[in-house]
């Protein structure tokens, strides 16, 4: 096998971080070892590019796992981060849209990272960035623009009545007719700030929705 695909279909494991690999007796410095991903084996070169394999079955690696405290197996990796700082940026579930486990996998993978750099020492902070310059904001000013904004009722946060109007700018567009019905009668207060029976402006202004989004999310 190619050592470059070969290192690409492998997943990549280091005996100093593993402490079933060092069980088993494999201990190269510096050197990575590779989990094939269809066949019980344990793969890794030297540095003379000779190929070293061993086997390991599931059963074997599950009954390694459950003979030994959570804290032993993690403790090679629990100060492997210190003192470093990670920023992870992941995208929220679209809340346009019905919940699925699709919709979630962003938030699933981010977090999932976000925790796993946790335990290794890491000083990690999540974030997810409003994106204020793609066709999605572009969607919510042709909303903003053809909306009556004095007619939001009071004590309605911005942001969500932004998120509202985005719904409603994005469904329209789509001519998602059964999905805005439910969405007017989720916000019965929307026909009095869209004419939900209009098509949406092209030609749009800076709202500065962004900024006012922001600011009372912060509030």
């Amino acid at each position: 096998m190619n050592t470059r695909h070969h290192r690409r279909t492998f997943m990549r494991d280091h005996p100093e971080l593993n402490p079933y690999l060092r069980n088993r007796g494999i201990a190269v410095a510096d050197r990575p070892v590779y989990w094939h991903p269809r066949r019980p084996l344990l793969e890794w070169f030297t540095h003379t590019g000779a190929t070293h394999c061993i086997p390991v079955t599931t059963s074997a690696l599950f009954d390694w796992i459950a003979e030994r405290e959570p804290h032993q197996l993690w403790e090679p990796w629990r100060d492997h981060l210190r003192d470093q700082r990670v920023l992870v940026e992941h995208t929220s579930v679209n809340p346009v849209h019905p919940l699925h486990l699709g919709s979630m996998r962003g938030t699933v993978i981010g977090s999932t990272l976000a925790e796993m750099l946790r335990c290794g020492g890491a000083d990690v902070q999540t974030r997810y960035f409003v994106n204020d310059l793609g066709r999605q904001v572009r969607t919510l000013e042709r909303a903003a623009t053809a909306a009556r904004l004095h007619n939001i009722p009071a004590g309605l946060r911005h942001d969500h009545a932004v998120g509202v109007l985005y719904a409603f700018a994005n469904m329209t567009l789509a001519r998602r007719t059964n999905d805005l019905d439910r969405l007017i009668a989720a916000h019965p207060w929307l026909p009095d700030v869209v004419d939900v029976g209009r098509p949406l402006p092209d030609q749009v202004p800076d709202p500065h929705l962004i900024e006012d989004m922001v600011d009372s999310a912060v509030d």
